[in-house]
């Protein structure tokens, strides 16, 4: 069976415990926005409301309640302070397409990192950090240094504040994706960590400038959705990640929640998944993380190869696809006219 049929066993198997709003369907499933969409149109209107089905039962929930199906808790000790002294992070305006991780999947990737021995001892970069990933690696006082290079000077600036105010090894540096890399940073990291847009073109310019930073045998790790990112998109994303010298080691599913709500309510119309749908479903619920990443690392096999090492251009095809069906064009069109 095709990914059409799995697509519609997943649904029916959500819906046989009784009513599921829309975004608790989408986190029950595995597929794109698209093809999800095209499903749900199927239905007859009042499917989503009934109950479960007699004869089957109500299905069995199989993820793990304790890590929540991360294979790790949240690292112990960092994530009081962390959200104590991050406090509210900066506002999401779409000034930059970025998305905020929640913190319990801030600690939780903290944890992760530590596990697979990436996180004592070595320096880190993490690529955009609207997430403040860099202060929480860290708080943990295990890393030799953390690297933080970001487009948004308001993020570089509240970094260096932080890591100034708390006594961190940690810094922070503006820096465009487009550019080349700065010389100083190449071969100088033992792992990075970023949270790029989901098109081929932006994974290909990410992992590049993470690729040319690592040294041999470095580790690199990126979040990767089912709802944007399609079987065809992954395998391509794995040819690029082969063709670079990596080889895959993990892939941990639905491994970070994210904080989205602000930015569905701002954007709710211009999604192309909310054109698409047939029933418009209310506002997700404040801490309803319906939009979910797997968390990928990846291990270079020696030194890794970039794809590409020159200045690159922002367009449209940087940050949407056919398949980015929860990517804002109204938001990318104010990203430009912010960087004009």
């Amino acid at each position: 069976m095709g990914g059409e049929a799995r697509t519609r066993r997943q649904v029916r198997n959500a819906l046989a415990s009784g009513r599921k709003s829309f975004w608790e369907i989408v986190k029950a499933q595995d597929s794109t926005l698209r093809e999800l969409v095209s499903e749900m149109n199927r239905l007859p209107e009042d499917e989503g409301t009934r109950g479960p089905d007699e004869k089957k039962g109500s299905r069995q929930d199989h993820e793990c309640g304790a890590c929540r199906a991360r294979t790790v808790l949240p690292y112990a000790g960092i994530m009081e302070k962390y959200k104590r002294i991050v406090g509210e992070r900066l506002d999401d305006k779409g000034v930059f397409h970025q998305e905020k991780i929640n913190e319990e999947a801030v600690a939780a990737k903290v944890a992760f990192i530590d596990q697979r021995g990436d996180l004592e001892g070595t320096d880190i970069l993490v690529i955009g950090d609207d997430d403040f990933l860099g202060v929480a690696l860290a708080l943990t006082d295990l890393p030799n240094s953390v690297t933080v290079i970001d487009i948004d000077q308001r993020v570089v600036d509240a970094t260096n504040r932080l890591a100034g105010e708390n006594g961190l090894r940690l810094k922070a540096m503006h820096y465009d994706v487009q550019e080349p890399l700065p010389p100083s940073l190449e071969r100088s990291f033992d792992a990075f960590v970023t949270e790029q847009p989901e098109t081929i073109c932006a994974m290909e310019v990410f992992f590049s400038r993470g690729a040319q930073a690592l040294r041999a045998d470095g580790a690199g790790y990126f979040g990767l959705t089912t709802l944007e990112s399609s079987t065809r998109k992954w395998r391509e994303v794995q040819e690029k990640l082969v063709g670079m010298g990596f080889a895959v080691t993990d892939v941990i599913r639905n491994f970070s929640d994210y904080a989205n709500e602000e930015s569905v309510a701002q954007h709710y119309a211009d999604y192309e998944f909310m054109k698409a749908l047939r029933n418009k479903p209310e506002l997700p619920k404040t801490g309803e993380a319906w939009y979910r990443s797997a968390l990928v690392r990846v291990e270079a096999v020696g030194e890794p190869t970039p794809l590409i090492t020159g200045k690159t251009q922002y367009s449209k095809e940087f940050y949407m696809d056919e398949e980015t069906w929860s990517t804002s064009e109204k938001a990318i069109t104010d990203t430009k006219k912010e960087n004009i």
